[in-house]
């Protein structure tokens, strides 16, 4: 019983430990994932683009068929890892691409979200997670943007 009861302690105590690692990709594969209004949302490979600067940090992806995507830019000199207001200063869009027009919704000053960025310069990759609102201009439509993760290489 003792023997039993360790293995479960040990069990439980390497479940907690392994989820407070911000480790996004252990396979190394990148991607960019979210929930927009509560549907899942996923970019991998070729869909998805970083660019980086010593004035912003702009990450995209857009689904297999480049019909919708996310589009996150932070400008802030120098970024470096922690957490960025999505507010109109630094933009956060919903990309929704129909065959006759195009959908943009983007945060502003009262539709806003927050981006967390961890850099590993050693290794050359970002990763982090983020959630927003945002509001398409021409209505008053508000789509939400939640539970969203991302991990590409420099």
């Amino acid at each position: 019983m003792n023997r039993f009861l360790s293995l479960i302690i040990a069990s439980i105590t390497l479940f907690f430990s392994s989820c407070e690692k911000f480790e996004l990709s252990p396979t190394d594969e990148e991607y960019m994932t979210c929930k927009i209004d509560g549907n899942r949302w996923r970019s991998d490979g070729s869909g998805l683009s970083l660019d980086w600067t010593s004035e912003f940090l702009t990450i995209s992806g857009y689904n297999d068929d480049g019909s919708n995507g996310i589009i996150i830019s932070v400008y802030e000199k120098n970024i470096k890892s922690g957490t960025y207001p999505l507010n109109g200063k630094n933009i956060a869009w919903y990309d929704d691409l129909d065959v006759s027009t195009r959908h943009g919704w983007k945060a502003d000053s009262v539709h806003t979200g927050s981006i967390t960025i961890k850099v590993d310069d050693a290794n050359r990759k970002v990763s982090g997670t983020f959630s927003f609102k945002a509001k398409y201009d021409e209505k008053d439509d508000v789509v939400d943007v939640t539970q969203g993760s991302f991990f590409m290489k420099k």
